[in-house]
């Protein structure tokens, strides 16, 4: 498996890097560690003060044949994305994921709500409130901050960490779900004050 971690470099002295954090990590020799510039990054981007209500009319199923094939009603993804935000949003029907990142690092995310479409009908108890994801955060996401959010939808994955995730903290809110690391050993993530 391939580490990837992406950090600032403040300074180059000859064969001497200064990083803008410390290592999570012990690096050894025999590992081959090697340093890469980040190719297309998304930065200092996001989207806020915003309703997304999907046109979902079927229930979302958890198991069986449609498990990851759902037909794709989704909110928001950070992808390959640093310093980046989603504020004051509203997701409403998903099937998929509500809030999700790949390969981000240093996004903000607060001030969130996911519903089913139907709110109106008492939330959770809405057939439509079934979902995948509310919070997706995986393969290599890491610094990323979620606060102030209330899911009161029903997705099977409700604070999804996986995929050498680390770094993650999910503060103040109020979740209809549950606590998921998943797969791939995500590490030195903290979920609190959320009931």
């Amino acid at each position: 498996a391939e580490m990837l971690w992406p950090v600032q470099v403040d300074a180059v002295n000859g064969q001497v890097l200064t990083l803008h954090q410390p290592l999570r990590f012990d690096v050894r020799d025999v590992w081959q560690p090697t340093l890469r510039r980040l190719q297309r990054v998304v930065e200092d981007s996001g989207v806020e003060s915003l309703t997304l209500e999907m046109a979902r009319t079927e229930e979302y199923v958890r198991f069986g044949p449609a498990h990851n094939h759902e037909p794709g009603w989704n909110g928001v993804f950070f992808d390959n994305a640093i310093h980046c935000f989603a504020r004051e949003l509203d997701v409403l029907g998903t099937d998929g994921i509500a809030v999700g990142m790949r390969s981000a690092k240093n996004v903000t995310v607060t001030d969130v709500i996911v519903d089913a479409p139907d709110r109106a009908t008492a939330g959770s108890a809405s057939k439509l409130a079934t979902q995948h994801h509310a919070f997706a955060t995986m393969q290599h996401s890491n610094d990323n901050l979620f606060e102030n959010f209330d899911i009161r939808s029903k997705p099977t994955h409700g604070l999804n960490i996986e995929g050498f995730s680390c770094g993650n903290v999910w503060s103040h809110g109020s979740l209809n779900g549950n606590f998921d690391s998943h797969k791939r050993m995500p590490f030195e993530n903290v979920r609190t004050d959320v009931s």
